[in-house]
């Protein structure tokens, strides 16, 4: 029993040394950067999706509800699916990243349908 006891003072007096790399001042300002950048990605296919819906609807007047209610249950559906694939993901440092791209990727197929439809 004083041989678990000691192994768990080590590790607990450890554990800020060991940990001081995953947190340190360079790595957090490269996670914050990349999450910059996915984040404005991102804002560009939201644009481009709302750009593309803005069209459609500009198109086909008469179909203005039902294009609005589709682009509603979309970004419900993109919501989940993102979540869904990266469920593995969630707490950690990559998790904004994954789920600004799986949007993103789902913005720019949505933007591609409105875009196909014709007047």
């Amino acid at each position: 029993m004083n041989i678990t006891k000691f192994i768990i003072c080590i590790s607990i007096s450890l554990m800020p040394i060991m940990s001081y790399g995953a947190f340190n001042k360079a790595e957090s300002n490269e996670l914050q950067e990349i999450n910059n950048k996915s984040n404005a990605s991102l804002n560009i296919a939201l644009t481009k999706k709302n750009n593309s819906l803005s069209i459609a609807i500009k198109n086909n007047p008469d179909k203005k509800k039902e294009l609005i209610e589709l682009d509603r249950v979309w970004e419900v559906m993109i919501n989940k699916k993102c979540i869904f694939e990266n469920v593995e993901s969630s707490g950690s440092d990559a998790f904004i990243t994954l789920m600004n791209k799986c949007t993103e990727q789902q913005y720019n197929s949505e933007s591609e349908y409105f875009n196909s439809i014709l007047p």
